[in-house]
Formats: structure tokens, C-alpha cells, sequence
């Protein structure tokens, strides 16, 4: 009797450790700023799930079992309709993107899918955002970004090995419109009673070559304003280490 019971015990640990294992690979962040309905983020901690879509958040309690996340709306949250909600998941072997599936009506196939993608940091989420890879360079001696004028970010960096220039949430794809993008942007910033003096802040891959900066640098100085600011990283202003929800605080150099 007292070995069946040892062994029972041993069986229930294995189960336990396992069921653990498997469900502190979700704990963290996910977002997917291009979601079908649009930007979806969820938040998973060890006793509750927060999921943030459509301007709304709700709250929920959640289980994994093979394979299979279980959602249970907190009390209160009757109001808003929300069911239990079962999920099939994959998380991908490096565990940086989660794809989930459920039942659907809406759908020709009748399974919903979608994935989302881990959030590390602030600059993590930044990349995700606009859909770009960025590697920044170091150095010393920077400085914070300047304060007396408005600043305006333009990312230098590789979406599918194929080098990209963008502003922020991809309002900016590609140099042709930077004109007016940057006159619509000052206009906006007028309207909020900022000054009109104008820098940009140009957040290059490491791996752009100069004669691709110097290119992008004429291109912009045709918009008659010609302030840069290169950011840089380094261990004592490593953007690594924000929270994802944080602002990016840039550090750099006058160029």
C-alpha cells in the first residue's frame, strides 16, 4: 500500500512539473500590431491572462493541457458576453512567436488563427511595431536627444534582407514622401503649440553602409531642414533593458 502510494505520489509531481514547464514558456508578453481586427497584446502572468484588443481589456483566468490554452473571464466581465474560451496552440521552437486556434463561424474554414510575438523591451516592441530589424551600434561619450526641437524618428534597417526606411507605425515607407510627411508632421505639431524647429533622429542598422547614410541624409536635406541625430547604444543606455510598455529614451550624437 505505502509503495502504490509513493508511486502515485511520484506520478502526481511528474504532472505537476510538467504542467508548470508548460505553462511558464506563455508567461510574458505578446503583441501583433497588425492583427485583423487590429493591434492584439496579451499579457500573461501565473494566475491571469490580460488580452487587449479593440480598446478594450479583459481579464481572465487561464490553464494549459496539452496543447491547449483555457480562458475563463474573471467575474464581472458577464456583461461584455465573453464565454469560456478554448485555444489549440503551437509555441515555435525558438518560443518567440505563439500561433493559436479556435472554432469559428466567421471563418471560411471554420478554425480561427492568428499568431502573436514575444515583447522583450520597449525596443523589442519598437521593431515589432514597424516590422523592421534593427542593430545598433555603440559608443561613448553620448548625449540625450536634443529638447529644444521636435524630433522626428526615421528607421534605417532590414525587413526580409531588404534594407527599408520607414518612420514610426510605418507612417513613412520609403524617402519619396519624406517632404510631406515631414511638413504634415510640423503642421500637426503646430497645431499642438510646439515650436516649429525640426531634427531628425536617425535610428540606423549598424550594417548600413555610409554611402547608403550619405544618400538618405541628401534626401532629407531637401526638406530644408538638416539636424541629425545618430542614435547609438551602449551598456549604460542599452535599450534592452526598458520595459516594453516603455517610452524609448534616445541616446546619440549630433551629426
Amino acid at each position: 500500500m505505502i509503495k502504490t502510494l509513493k508511486i502515485f505520489l511520484v506520478l502526481i509531481t511528474l504532472q505537476s512539473c510538467n504542467y508548470n514547464q508548460e505553462k511558464s514558456k506563455l508567461i510574458g508578453n505578446w503583441s501583433d500590431p497588425y492583427g485583423s481586427t487590429g493591434p492584439l497584446e496579451l499579457e500573461f502572468y501565473s494566475d491571469s491572462l490580460i488580452v487587449t484588443e479593440l480598446g478594450t481589456t479583459y481579464i481572465n483566468s487561464w490553464e494549459v493541457e496539452e496543447q491547449k490554452l483555457y480562458l475563463k473571464p474573471y467575474l464581472g466581465f458577464e456583461k461584455f458576453g465573453l464565454k469560456d474560451i478554448k485555444f489549440d496552440y503551437s509555441l515555435s521552437s525558438s518560443g518567440d512567436s505563439l500561433m493559436m486556434s479556435k472554432k469559428s463561424e466567421k471563418s471560411a474554414d471554420g478554425i480561427a488563427t492568428f499568431t502573436v510575438f514575444r515583447i522583450e523591451n520597449a525596443f523589442d516592441y519598437l521593431e515589432r511595431q514597424n516590422r523592421i530589424s534593427l542593430k545598433l551600434p555603440t559608443s561613448d561619450d553620448l548625449i540625450s536627444e536634443p529638447k529644444e526641437s521636435i524630433g522626428l524618428n526615421i528607421y534605417v534597417g532590414f525587413r526580409d534582407k531588404k534594407l527599408i526606411v520607414i518612420s514610426d507605425n510605418n507612417k513613412l515607407d520609403g524617402l519619396e514622401d519624406l517632404k510631406i510627411y515631414c511638413y504634415d508632421y510640423l503642421s500637426w505639431k503646430s497645431k499642438e503649440g510646439s515650436n516649429s524647429d525640426l531634427h531628425f533622429n536617425l535610428v540606423i542598422d549598424k550594417n548600413v553602409q555610409e554611402r547608403e547614410i550619405d544618400s538618405i541624409k541628401t534626401i532629407i536635406r531637401q526638406t530644408g531642414f538638416e539636424k541629425f541625430f545618430r542614435i547609438y547604444t551602449n551598456e549604460e543606455v542599452n535599450y534592452q533593458k526598458t520595459n516594453w510598455r516603455d517610452e524609448l529614451e534616445w541616446y546619440g550624437k549630433r551629426e
